[in-house]
């Protein structure tokens, strides 16, 4: 049983590193399905080539399937007007903000005094965070 593990090591490696060099010599940095089926063709198993071809077809179908599949589970599939979609997109950030009001309660207080320390020196003495977590202008008053 090692002997056939040995030998289909030594095949796989035969096969990748002729692949290597067909990818090499068109200037590609990454082996390719049709190099692995040209450097199969090089080495003399052209009994292979039609097998593997077959398969790498079923293969790229099998992906497709998946992705697609993948892609309606999400509700890509689905055919939304603009309008549907730009609710769909408000309801997603009202559930993410309902989501973090835990701790956005700490959070917005961290991000006012990081406002006041950081961005204040760079907008100058007459803006400065208010309350809301906004850029208040504090030139009326000091006008008054």
């Amino acid at each position: 049983m090692e002997m056939l593990v040995q030998c289909c090591t030594e095949f796989i490696h035969l096969v990748a590193s002729q692949a290597n060099e067909v990818g090499t010599r068109e200037k590609k940095n990454t082996i390719q399905p049709e190099h692995v089926l040209k450097a199969l063709t090089e080495l003399g198993f052209d009994d292979f080539v039609a097998d593997v071809a077959s398969t790498y077809e079923h293969h790229k179908e099998e992906t497709k399937q998946d992705k697609l599949s993948k892609f309606n589970k999400v509700g890509g599939a689905v055919k939304l007007t603009e309008a549907e979609q730009i609710l769909l997109q408000q309801q997603l950030f009202e559930a993410d903000r309902v989501h973090s009001m835990t701790s956005e309660t700490a959070a917005s207080a961290a991000t006012a005094a990081l406002f006041n320390t950081q961005y204040g020196r760079f907008l100058g003495s007459n803006c400065m965070a208010d309350d809301g977590g906004g850029i208040s202008d504090n030139s009326e008053e000091s006008d008054k």
